[in-house]
């Protein structure tokens, strides 16, 4: 710059090693101020600024005037001028052979001249130099120009080779370090400007490329120029399992933007939405199902260095609280639990839980489900299971009446906190189950409830309408539905004139595609009253079909005992009437006949 006024001068170097050859020999009156970054500097501010140029000047014995020839500036005038964190390594040679009386010269490795006004104490500060092998001055002339110390403008011969221990130096307390992240870069302890880097590499690592979790979305080029805008858009994968799309940003949240592996910005998920905890080189945004990652400015802070940017994932953690209500008038009942828990995980551990509260804490894999019923072990004070409930801001919201809740987290009421309940009222009847071993299995509600031996009472709501029965009978077993039926109609109270209301109805009846041996009911328990209101019991008895080898030595050994019965009879009644008609040839008087043992063989037999 020739000169600079007014003006502020900021990130510029001037290198070059042929700056200027002046020859100056004429007798034209002339004052003449020449710099290694700019010639005049009055009321102007310099900041972060390199000199680091060869140049030549020559006088002749005929030059009349003033030559002012600083490293920074020739000239440096008024209270504002200001020169601040600058770098001078500048080579000056200045020739003069003979100068005439009518010339003169002011030479410094920092400014020629430091003229009236001169800048306010302080503002030529923090300027490091390389002394030129002439010796001269840091100021030719300094006017009435103090410093405030020495250590202001101090020499520096050589420069340090890494940012860490260049900025290991005083630097302006205002303007702080030389930025080698964003602005300066250091090589074999030369400084330059990122801007005539060249081409800056932003490279992406294997999650965003071909990662199992998110997936890239556009076409990337990694080339790219100084002070470059980089926008990188990725999203979660969706992966089929089964005849399912699962959506892996239901099972999986986004930690952080990784550099060579490191966390180099935490992402946040804020009210739903994702957020960098620091925007000034990077911006998270949302379109539509993806997100796009922008690195505001590509320089040697951005650029991947030989590393490559990645964005971690962690698997979501879902807590899920699990107790049961019990209801009376359709009022919690606060403090009585009515009911056990029992949780069986889809991955093959089943466990019986007896604690009536379960939270799961755990990272789970978007194909974990688990199974959780609830169940009343030994009746006392009997309850109706309900449904069960999610409490959901605030409310309750009714799941399924299925005693056996299966939950997949991630998808509709289970993500992240939720707090599920097994409801129960109060108002119950008590059934009990008894059959025989023609009854393969017993299932109630829709399936959902397996009746065993060890378990064969169950409560159910007095005002259930379609309480469901469903019977499997093993093989060579049958079942008659109409005496079962005719027996369950013995507790429905008789009804005066009309058609008596239908407490039992079998389901299946006449369905053409119904099992053999399956038959399935519906109890209206509307209907009871009385003391079958309260319990009752259902008897569930089968007849054998089909005969086995039990069958086969109970069939003999009846046969073996009734035909020795038969012939032990049948001898008596001949005694008997032989003994009333005077047989057997005998008689001991009286009329009677008399006993002859020759006749007694042939009766015998």
């Amino acid at each position: 710059v020739g000169m600079a006024t007014d003006s502020t001068i900021s990130y510029v170097i001037s290198r070059t090693s042929d700056f200027g050859v002046w020859t100056l020999n004429d007798r034209d009156d002339r004052r003449l101020s020449v710099g290694g970054i700019v010639g005049t500097l009055s009321n102007t501010e310099l900041s972060f600024a390199v000199g680091a140029s060869k140049f030549e000047v020559s006088v002749g014995t005929d030059f009349y005037g003033t030559l002012n020839i600083g490293g920074v500036a020739g000239t440096i005038s008024q209270a504002g001028a200001k020169v601040v964190n600058t770098i001078v390594e500048n080579t000056m040679n200045v020739v003069v052979p003979q100068l005439g009386t009518s010339g003169y010269i002011y030479k410094g490795n920092v400014a020629g001249v430091v003229s009236n006004p001169v800048p306010d104490s302080g503002n030529l500060s923090y300027i490091y130099y390389k002394p030129n092998t002439s010796g001269i001055n840091i100021f030719g002339a300094q006017g009435s120009y103090e410093k405030r110390s020495e250590s202001d403008i101090d020499d520096i011969s050589t420069l340090p080779k890494t940012p860490e221990a260049f900025n290991g130096y005083r630097w302006h307390f205002e303007y702080g370090n030389w930025d080698f992240g964003k602005v300066w870069y250091l090589n074999a302890g030369v400084v330059y400007l990122q801007n005539f880097y060249g081409t800056f590499v932003v490279e992406l690592g294997t999650e965003l490329t071909s990662g199992s979790i998110i997936e890239l979305k556009q076409d990337f080029a990694n080339a790219y120029r100084y002070g470059d805008s980089v926008k990188i858009t990725f999203g979660f994968k969706k992966v089929i399992d089964g005849s399912n799309t699962i959506d892996l940003s239901e099972y999986y949240s986004l930690k952080s933007l990784t550099l060579g592996g490191n966390d180099l910005v935490a992402i946040d998920l804020v009210d739903g939405e994702y957020e960098l905890d620091d925007t000034e080189d990077f911006l998270l945004s949302k379109s539509g199902e993806n997100y796009v990652l922008t690195i505001k400015h590509v320089d040697r802070s951005t650029a991947s260095l030989g590393s490559a940017y990645d964005i971690r994932c962690e698997s979501k953690k879902f807590n899920l609280t699990i107790t049961s209500k019990l209801y009376e008038d359709d009022v919690v009942q606060e403090g009585k639990i009515p009911a056990e828990v029992y949780i069986t995980e889809m991955n093959g551990t089943s466990v019986t839980n007896p604690s009536y509260k379960k939270t799961i804490d755990t990272n789970v894999a978007f194909t974990n489900r688990i199974l959780i019923r609830s169940r009343i072990e030994n009746i006392t004070d009997p309850a109706a299971f309900v449904g069960w409930y999610v409490e959901k801001d605030g409310n309750d919201v009714k799941i399924t009446e299925n005693e056996v809740l299966e939950i997949l987290f991630g998808h509709g009421e289970f993500k992240e906190e939720t707090s599920v309940y097994a409801k129960y009222e109060r108002n119950a009847c008590v059934v009990t189950f008894m059959f025989d071993d023609g009854v393969k299995s017993i299932l109630l509600f829709s399936g959902s409830y397996p009746i065993t031996k060890e378990n064969r009472k169950i409560a159910i709501s007095k005002e259930e309408t379609q309480f469901k029965i469903e019977v499997y009978i093993n093989e060579g077993y049958t079942f008659d539905v109409k005496k079962f039926i005719a027996l369950l109609d013995t507790y429905k109270p008789k009804q005066e004139g009309g058609e008596d209301s239908k407490f039992c109805i079998w389901l299946n009846e006449n369905d053409p595609d119904r099992q053999e041996n399956y038959y399935q009911f519906s109890l209206d328990m509307t209907i009871l009253e009385g003391q079958f209101s309260d319990a009752f019991s259902i008897d569930i008895q089968t007849t054998q079909t089909k005969g086995g080898r039990a069958r086969m030595r109970w069939i003999i050994i009846g046969g073996s005992i009734g035909g020795a019965v038969v012939i032990a009879g049948v001898i008596i009644l001949i005694i008997v009437l032989k003994r009333r008609n005077g047989g057997f040839g005998g008689g001991y008087g009286g009329g009677k006949s008399s006993f002859k043992k020759s006749s007694y063989k042939d009766m015998y037999y």
